[in-house]
């Protein structure tokens, strides 16, 4: 953002945490607190808070915005309106609360923002992204990008949906027991085998489990 232009005008902030057991943790609190910190260093600005939470919302395969279900989704569909004023601010923790997509979807999602004329405020490290922003700092924002969602891959990989607390028992549990008629099914999954006639893991134990897959086969969030 140009040091000559002046911070004021409407502002909407997007808060949002992945799982339902942050509620229980700091995360909405930090957030909260740190837009009204910046909301009180900048008075020129107003905050419209009219902008939903997004609480146990994951942002790893970009269903928070797919529709206006969730409330990313429904600012977006205002931004396309053109009912969200253009130089109007979007207050995020840090980018990764905007998104934790690919390098490619994010980057998109980001840059198709700024072109719309919304200013991203980035609260920590603090940066005013807008369409005057140099090659440097969208170069930052993309590392910032790439960082949140190489976090969220790897505990995707590193922790399916069969969850921790379960993932112990069911190893064990494994280790004592034969392999149920499911095991080694006909049924063929991308990446394994062959691909005809190769095993399918029934995806309810450690013998079976495929890392960055969850229960029957299904992906992570």
């Amino acid at each position: 953002m140009s040091k000559t232009q002046k911070i004021e005008g409407p502002a909407y902030s997007y808060i949002r945490f992945s799982a339902k057991e942050q509620e229980r943790g700091d995360s909405l609190r930090r957030q909260v607190a740190m837009r009204d910190a910046w909301l009180k260093r900048h008075p020129g600005v107003n905050l419209d808070d009219s902008l939903k939470h997004d609480l146990g919302v994951s942002a790893f395969r970009g269903l928070h915005r797919a529709d206006d279900t969730n409330a990313l989704g429904q600012f977006l569909k205002l931004v396309k309106s053109g009912r969200i004023a253009k130089g109007s601010f979007l207050i995020v923790e840090n980018l990764d609360r905007l998104t934790r997509e690919d390098e490619l979807e994010a980057t998109h999602l980001f840059t198709g923002l700024l072109l719309s004329g919304v200013r991203i405020v980035q609260l920590e490290p603090e940066v005013i992204f807008d369409r005057t922003s140099g090659q440097i700092e969208i170069m930052r924002a993309i590392f910032e990008l790439s960082r949140g969602h190489a976090e969220s891959a790897r505990k995707a990989f590193e922790f399916p949906r069969h969850g921790r607390r379960t993932s112990g028992r069911l190893a064990s549990r494994a280790g004592r027991s034969r392999p149920s008629a499911r095991h080694g099914s006909n049924l063929s999954m991308a990446g394994l085998g062959s691909g005809r006639g190769g095993r399918r893991p029934c995806g309810a134990c450690s013998r079976c489990a495929v890392p960055g897959m969850g229960a029957e086969g299904s992906p992570p969030r």
